[in-house]
């Protein structure tokens, strides 16, 4: 393909075979978010930036080192329960601790 960067072009011998490789410029897009935003906790610096919270890198890769909670996880439910817009999260209790223990971590405030 001539509209593709070189080193991204179908090779002749791929296009012999009979098949075509599709890129589609929104993928791309998606794909080059997704790795700057890897790099922002894999290789934080001036260039691509950091993350939010400096920790991050520290407990997303060594959970051991994210802060426990101390506030009351039962609590947290109801109320999130209470005030809920997706009602499908009622019905998955790992999915509701989840974003219990997401929303109550010390280390994402």
């Amino acid at each position: 393909m001539i509209n593709t960067k070189e080193d991204e072009r179908l090779e002749i011998e791929e296009i012999k075979k009979g098949y075509i490789k599709p890129i589609f410029p929104g993928k791309l897009t998606n794909i080059g978010r997704m790795i700057k935003a890897m790099k922002k906790v894999t290789e934080p610096d001036n260039k691509v930036g950091f993350p939010v919270n400096k920790n991050l890198p520290n407990f997303l890769f060594d959970p051991n080192t994210a802060h426990q909670s101390t506030e009351d996880i039962e609590e947290e439910k109801k109320r999130i329960l209470s005030d809920l817009n997706e009602p499908l999260l009622k019905n998955q209790p790992k999915q509701l601790e989840a974003v219990v223990k997401s929303l109550l971590a010390k280390d994402m405030g």
